[in-house]
């Protein structure tokens, strides 16, 4: 029977963590309401303004993205510049976050688009076209070093954060800021000998009103991605602007709302947690059969170690003979579904046979992947990434979703029926093995560095995934809900081509 004080505490954290979701959810949402305005522009290239309301000759931003970002993930630059009184537009590169149209990875595409965002923001009448700076993120720091070189007289400063490449000179593009993380060496390194072909620092005066100033920020303790939440980026953007535009912000508004997501991530593991009574007996009607794998011979828990490394390896060598990159159509993406494809069907392979699934496990699986959804996707699609898909990755997510389930069905049956402290082991050594399999993937597979730089955001993944499916504690409701998530993951976050 359940302990009545046991209950009382769940009672607690259920009640505690709603309340928690409600508070935070609010902060995500307020520091853009009344910011965000309607943008028209082509159809085909999705863009957002942010302006104070009564905005009259506002100085205007541009804000350009990276490899397999969206704009969402720029929304910190864009709050902080337009509560000082800029006026920002983000956008979406083709094949990127809601841009229906394919990458396309010719010359001069991503400068096609910046081109459009840049009339677009210069036909607004609240813009002073005369002061307008772009702001670009690795692969988009790039592109907006180049727009800047390509055309001066647009842009009368450059923030270029993480940077990769561009033919900077002691005068163009204008007013350069290098900005790299020091938990990212390869940018940052790249940042000093940019700077250092630029004609070096010099931030006097005299150098913003001839366009030469020049400088590096290393701001610390952030990598490739957490950068663009950093106090510090945001502070110098706004303060490097002004310089260059001779204007003077007051103190500069503090982004929070990465914070506020964590919270609000946290706050839905504890209702979960909190429910999981609940949701385990739930489970337990939807499907008797709670399959554990009879004896869980030494050999199948040695394969799960094993298989991540394998198909690692498999990876590298059909990428001697085929490119794997653009593999299904989604750059990046499409591999990972071939590689967890791989790596679970080694996993099950010595001599593991699930039970088939019954309809009603198959709904548990659609239950888990519901509160996952809904717990890592829509505060997300908020502050960091965009999660709605168009309709050419919702064709491919039921077979990315197919790729992934023998190893979320691995998984399951590894952590079915174990009390909470093992499944916590069983998930650790999962993410052990898979994030160093898929560095080692980055790493010597052409095309798939990028899968490092996303490293740190693959154990939060795989940790909502343990923590929801364990729950139910239902091997084929966490496979299935786990591979329509992770499939989900894949198709909606890199780019299409």
């Amino acid at each position: 029977m359940p302990v009545p004080g046991a209950r009382i505490a769940r009672t607690v954290v259920v009640a505690s963590a709603g309340a928690l979701l409600i508070v935070s959810w609010l902060f995500i949402m307020l520091p853009s309401r009344g910011l965000q305005v309607p943008a028209p522009g082509p159809r085909d290239l999705p863009m957002t303004l942010y302006m104070t309301p009564g905005a009259r000759m506002a100085p205007g931003v541009i804000l350009v993205h990276g490899f397999g970002s969206s704009r969402q993930v720029m929304n910190g630059f864009a709050l902080v510049l337009a509560r000082a009184g800029y006026g920002v537009l983000t956008l979406d590169f083709g094949g990127h976050g809601a841009n229906r149209r394919p990458m396309n990875r010719a010359a001069g595409s991503l400068q096609e688009d910046i081109d459009r965002a840049y009339r677009t923001l210069t036909t607004r009448p609240e813009i002073d076209v005369d002061r307008v700076a772009i702001l670009g993120h690795s692969m988009g720091s790039g592109a907006a070093m180049a727009a800047a070189i390509r055309d001066p007289e647009r842009y009368s400063a450059v923030v270029a954060v993480s940077p990769t490449d561009a033919p900077v000179t002691s005068s163009e593009p204008r007013n350069l800021l290098l900005m790299a993380g020091t938990w990212e060496d390869r940018f940052l390194q790249n940042a000093r000998s940019l700077l250092e072909r630029a004609g070096g620092a010099t931030t006097r005066g005299a150098a913003f009103a001839a366009g030469t100033a020049r400088a590096l920020v290393a701001v610390e303790n952030v990598e490739h991605i957490t950068i663009l939440f950093s106090h510090q980026s945001h502070d110098a953007a706004l303060r490097w602007m002004d310089a260059a535009f001779g204007r003077q912000s007051g103190p500069a508004y503090r982004d929070r709302r990465v914070l506020w997501l964590g919270m609000q991530f946290a706050a839905w593991m504890a209702l979960v947690a909190g429910l999981a009574p609940l949701l385990r007996r739930l489970a337990l009607r939807a499907d008797a059969s709670v399959s554990v794998p009879s004896g869980r011979p030494v050999l199948w828990w040695l394969t799960g170690v094993i298989a991540p490394f394998a198909a690692t390896g498999m990876t590298v060598l059909i990428s001697r003979f085929a490119p794997l990159a653009e593999f299904g159509g989604v750059l990046v993406g499409g591999t990972l579904a071939l590689w967890f494809l791989v790596a679970g069907l080694l996993w099950l392979l010595p001599g593991f046979r699930p039970e088939p699934p019954s309809l009603r496990g198959v709904a548990v699986g659609i239950g888990v992947f519901a509160v996952l959804f809904a717990a890592v996707g829509l505060g997300a699609h908020q502050v960091i990434m965009n999660w709605f898909m168009t309709p050419g990755r919702l064709l491919r997510w039921p077979v990315a979703a197919l790729a992934v389930l023998p190893w979320t069905l691995a998984a399951g049956y590894a952590q079915a029926g174990r009390p909470a402290w093992q499944r916590g082991l069983v998930f650790l050594a999962e993410t052990v093995v898979v994030v160093a399999a898929l560095a080692m993937s980055g790493l010597t597979v052409p095309g798939l560095y990028f899968v490092v730089l996303l490293l740190p955001a693959l154990p939060v993944a795989l940790g909502a995934g343990a923590i929801v499916g364990g729950a139910v504690d239902q091997a084929w409701g966490f496979a299935v809900g786990n591979a329509l998530f992770l499939g989900w993951m894949l198709m909606a976050v890199f780019p299409m081509v």
